[in-house]
């Protein structure tokens, strides 16, 4: 097993399994690669995946199943890579509401302005209905 390389992101796990497809020796350092994946427990059978395709890779350089998956896990991470983008810009979502405009305000009134008595002290109630 080789040094795990320090890879954090899913973009940067693209663009290393992208750069390591395209090396010298793609097998060592897909190997790489697939040792800093299974780093996070959770990713444990992708980096078996990428294993196994850099095996074979070791054994057929030209072989186009392993080239194929891992093309297929590169464009999975990137992917992944776009979601987290996505997620950390959250003002740009348009879906959801800003916490202050949950209700458009009144005209003239600024939002810490206290609210106006709509109603008389005498009656309780308001004098736009009890006129005639």
């Amino acid at each position: 097993m080789t040094k795990p390389a320090n890879i954090t992101g899913n973009a940067e796990i693209a663009a290393s399994l992208h750069a390591a497809r395209r090396s010298p020796n793609p097998a060592e350092a897909l190997l790489a690669v697939a040792d800093a994946i299974a780093a996070n427990p959770a990713q444990k059978r992708r980096a078996e995946a990428v294993r196994f395709a850099a095996k074979r890779l070791e054994a057929d350089p030209f072989d186009a199943d392993a080239a194929t998956s891992i093309s297929a896990a590169a464009e999975d991470y990137a992917r992944a890579a776009r979601w987290d983008s996505m997620e950390a810009a959250a003002e740009a979502d348009m879906d959801k509401v800003p916490h202050n405009l949950t209700f458009p305000l009144a005209r003239g009134r600024t939002p810490g302005e206290p609210m106006q008595r709509d109603t008389t002290r005498l009656t309780g109630r308001n004098p736009f209905y009890g006129r005639s």
